[in-house]
């Protein structure tokens, strides 16, 4: 029993060991450039049509992104979401080094939306190196209902 005793507050001391040892997540660096653009073409009151390009930039993995998109609007220099509790399916595209161009329709979201300013958004992932953490970052493009 006493062998029991001491193999398991050694196995408890290791673990608190490892812990206390494991180094932190390390963040990514909050200014370096993944090369992403974004264009909105094709542009209506119920969808357009935005690509997504990556070119350049400072990335040593891959950059993706999923087909999930939000809308924006411009209200006395705020922007106001206009809402995005929205059910979305988990296709994820590869934008390392080429153009992706998404079809989007938001009239079963938003409506029609009427003139005026907004912006539509993408989250788009980056795994800096092979093995670390993926990042996270926010994209929006302004657009004009006119």
């Amino acid at each position: 029993m006493k062998k029991w005793l001491i193999f398991a507050l050694g196995i408890v001391c290791f673990g608190l060991l490892a812990w206390a040892v494991t180094p932190e997540k390390p963040e990514p660096p909050e200014s370096y450039d993944l090369g992403i653009t974004m264009t909105v073409e094709n542009l209506t009151p119920t969808g357009c049509t935005l690509k997504v390009t990556q070119s350049g930039g400072e990335i040593t993995g891959e950059v993706s992104c999923g087909c999930d998109f939000w809308v924006e609007q411009q209200n006395d220099g705020q922007w106001v979401s206009l809402g995005n509790d929205f059910d979305w399916t988990a296709e994820g595209y590869t934008l390392t080094g080429h153009t992706e161009a998404f079809v989007l329709n938001w009239e079963h979201m938003y409506g029609t939306l009427p003139e005026g300013t907004y912006r539509v958004g993408k989250l788009i992932h980056s795994r800096l190196e092979a093995g670390k953490p993926i990042d996270q970052r926010y994209y929006t493009e302004p657009f004009t209902i006119e």
